[in-house]
């Protein structure tokens, strides 16, 4: 994560709290986007559910994927899946399995869209941490009740993804 700055570990207090923190929570470049692991621990909008815990010792494994999928929608779609953390390590000291497979769009597609939901589980978390260290409102809970949050995707500064998944490649 670009301009991110590890907590001190003896320094007990949680650094989302200090405005002055220069650690992002997200970062955007172009078409590169970043999302740091952030919870949510706003009670009014949790309600019932309880502060959410960051690390997995808490709560058991709470998502650990290893997937890597590559061009979804094309014939030349590929899949990479397994236990594999496609390092040294892995590769030659412990026992590890990958499976790659190619040229299964349904299955390609599938796994697409899988990623995605993990990006937008932790996006969504990211951006609300992020404007809490800004003091900035975050989400209410509530849709918009007008039409302006469609500006972005008409104009095209927004919904290029959409746009990919709409417009697959032709056979």
């Amino acid at each position: 994560m670009p301009n991110y700055e590890p907590k001190d570990k003896n320094d007990k207090d949680d650094p989302d709290d200090d405005i002055s923190a220069i650690s992002p929570h997200t970062f955007k470049d172009a078409n590169v986007e970043i999302v740091r692991a952030s919870r949510i621990d706003d009670r009014s909008l949790l309600k019932d559910f309880g502060a959410e815990k960051m690390t997995a010792k808490a709560v058991g494994a709470i998502i650990h994927d290893k997937i890597l999928v590559i061009d979804p929608l094309s014939d030349d779609c590929t899949v990479v899946l397994g236990s594999h953390n496609l390092g040294f390590k892995a590769s030659y000291s412990n026992d590890e399995n990958m499976v790659i497979v190619s040229g299964d769009r349904d299955l390609a597609a599938a796994y697409a869209v899988h990623v995605l939901d993990v990006y937008d589980h932790y996006r969504f978390r990211a951006i609300e941490a992020e404007r809490r260290r800004l003091r900035q409102k975050g989400w209410g809970g509530f849709l918009e009740l007008d039409d302006k949050w469609l500006a972005p995707y008409a104009n095209g500064e927004k919904g290029e993804l959409g746009r990919y998944f709409a417009n697959p490649p032709r056979d």
